[in-house]
């Protein structure tokens, strides 16, 4: 890693610790770039403003989301292997940046970002599934609404299931209710 890169992730560090303790309205370039360890000039070459290291931040969140999606996406474009995608891949997803997701996702975090999250990833499925009928994606998108909204709160409340078997119940019910589907 290059010391400018270095610079930047010491910086998104740093506001994630502060993001997670005060609203962004309070966050100062000053306190952020402190705690950084850098000049507060220093900060104006890597960020405009406050909500500029937020927007990057939750974008490299939003990229490690769709690569680790994307190794799912990529293996199981069958429309029989749908329930993959959404059983593995959504977990799989959710879990290599959890951190930030449960925040993000959470009653303190920014309330623009869930939509983010949702556009990407249904762009991401739309090309893949696009040879595909239009009803497929909207069966990823039920999938995707329903395990992001159990996985925060699952993981929250202690997880107080197995993994496994909160797929499986998940992937039961999508089953129950799109196996009447016409092929």
């Amino acid at each position: 890693m290059g010391k400018k890169e270095l610079t930047k992730n010491n910086y998104l560090d740093a506001f994630w610790q502060l993001y997670q303790t005060k609203p962004i309205q309070n966050i100062t370039i000053g306190e952020l770039s402190a705690l950084a360890g850098y000049n507060r000039s220093t900060f104006y070459e890597y960020f405009t403003d406050i909500y500029d290291v937020l927007d990057q931040l939750e974008q490299n969140v939003i990229q490690i989301f769709l690569d680790s999606l994307n190794e799912y996406v990529v293996f199981h474009k069958k429309i029989d292997e749908l329930h993959m995608m959404i059983v593995d891949g959504f977990p799989n997803a959710y879990f290599s940046c959890e951190k930030y997701l449960d925040y993000l996702l959470g009653e303190n975090g920014d309330p623009t970002f869930a939509g983010k999250l949702y556009q990407g990833t249904m762009d991401n499925f739309r090309e893949a599934l696009s040879e595909h009928d239009a009803k497929y994606q909207y069966i990823m998108e039920y999938g995707y609404f329903a395990i992001m909204s159990i996985l925060p709160r699952w993981n929250k409340g202690g997880r107080p299931v197995p993994l496994d078997q909160l797929m499986e119940s998940i992937l039961a019910a999508i089953h129950a209710g799109i196996r009447f589907l016409p092929s």
